[in-house]
């Protein structure tokens, strides 16, 4: 039996023998990002799949629908919103000719999730493409939200996660097929000022994201893919993108349209990317503070913006 001494002697060991080949190891994976950027993977099709949407009623919802009806999907539009819904379903059906229908659901209640796929599979067929989009971003006081509103937060952004996965991830395993997606944000790989809830509910996302890809491999349905989207700040959400041109953050780089960032994540799906970054420059600049102390990030992205900027959210 090994003593614990010789079992930390071996451990450090591996990690000199890792520190050692990491340059070797930034250089290949620095190759293989250029390589997939000039020899794009070939795209699944994914025409006459069901693709079940969540927060498509409007916004970066509703244009992932149009992008995947365009190839032939038809669509699960779910929505707190019916009307949206209905509408949303209803152009679909009208400019692509494939079959949609509109669900009232909150997605924060499990009960609603379990009858969502059972009235989805009678209606359009099983889900074989997961969309988990809805989401909140903002409270109706923008930095002081109460102990309800902070809960909502996390059971939209979050928790509605856990539930929908659950759910249709063992109709996937039958039809030995399946595609999950997650709409994270830029604030999942770095802090957001004065946004505590959505920072923590975002990061948790990607965390869960890895954690499935490691679940898929213990029950061997590898078969199922994943992809975690990292946008940067949309035009989708009006009071969003005044805040952020009013603070600076848009002369960082500018807001991206809905139609853009569900171009880019359609993209992902057909060409089975684990991670969507929009910009694509934005996976890069993670990967490089990531290299670097916490502390020496934190200084980074605390110059970002200044405190007098700051202070506009705290009147919003």
């Amino acid at each position: 039996m090994i003593s614990n001494n010789m079992i930390k002697v071996r451990f450090w060991i591996i990690e000199v023998i890792v520190l050692l080949i990491f340059p070797v190891l930034i250089l290949a994976s620095g190759l293989s990002v250029i390589f997939d950027y000039l020899f794009k993977k070939q795209e699944k099709s994914v025409h006459g799949d069901v693709a079940l949407i969540t927060g498509s009623g409007n916004g970066l919802g509703k244009q992932i629908a149009i992008e995947l009806a365009k190839k032939g999907c038809h669509i699960a539009v779910v929505d707190i919103n019916a009307e949206a819904a209905e509408k949303t379903s209803k152009e679909l059906i009208d400019a692509y000719k494939i079959k949609s229908k509109g669900f009232k659901v909150d997605v924060t209640k499990y009960e609603n999730i379990i009858k969502l796929a059972k009235d989805v599979e009678e209606q359009l067929g099983p889900v074989t493409i997961l969309i988990n989009n809805a989401g909140m971003l903002t409270f109706k006081k923008f930095i002081k939200p109460t102990p309800e509103e902070t809960q909502n937060m996390i059971n939209t952004n979050l928790t509605s996660h856990f539930y929908t996965i659950r759910i249709f991830l063992e109709k996937m395993r039958e039809l030995g097929k399946g595609h999950i997606v997650a709409i994270s944000s830029i604030a999942g790989l770095l802090p957001c000022h004065r946004q505590l809830e959505y920072t923590a509910s975002k990061f948790g996302v990607r965390g869960l994201m890895l954690a499935l890809e490691t679940e898929l491999f213990a029950f061997n349905a590898q078969f199922i893919k994943t992809t975690t989207v990292f946008p940067f700040f949309l035009k989708t959400n009006a009071v969003v993108d005044e805040l952020v041109s009013k603070i600076g953050i848009t002369n960082l780089y500018p807001s991206i349209s809905g139609e853009e960032a569900a171009k880019a994540i359609v993209d992902g799906i057909v060409r089975n990317k684990m991670e969507v970054f929009i910009p694509r420059i934005t996976g890069l600049q993670y990967r490089m503070l990531g290299l670097l102390p916490t502390n020496w990030v934190l200084r980074f992205l605390n110059r970002l913006t200044s405190r007098q900027d700051l202070e506009i959210l705290n009147n919003s």
